[in-house]
């Protein structure tokens, strides 16, 4: 029964700090110009080239995700020229 008004009494602090911390705290965000949603526009295909890259390199890692050999390993194999063997022999 105790610990009913323990709550109710963090609530209700809780409730008047969390507004007072949101009327206070918080006002208008500054206005922008144009210049920033340039810049942010051409930074983008870096940003995505970068994503794509650390993507692969993380996908890629055996060490992180190990993945077997799927079914179209002989047709692999001769795509990238590796076969089984070195394949085992690179990731040990």
């Amino acid at each position: 029964p105790l610990l009913y008004w323990v709550a109710a009494v963090h609530c209700l602090i809780a409730y008047w700090l969390d507004k007072w911390s949101l009327l206070r705290g918080c006002s208008r965000p500054p206005a922008y110009n144009a210049a920033v949603i340039r810049m942010s526009a051409h930074m983008l295909p870096v940003a995505a080239l970068l994503h794509t890259c650390v993507a692969a390199w993380t996908f890629g890692n055996q060490a992180l995700l190990p993945s077997d050999w799927s079914p179209m390993k002989h047709f692999m194999a001769v795509l990238f020229g590796v076969s089984e063997d070195r394949y085992l022999a690179v990731m040990e």
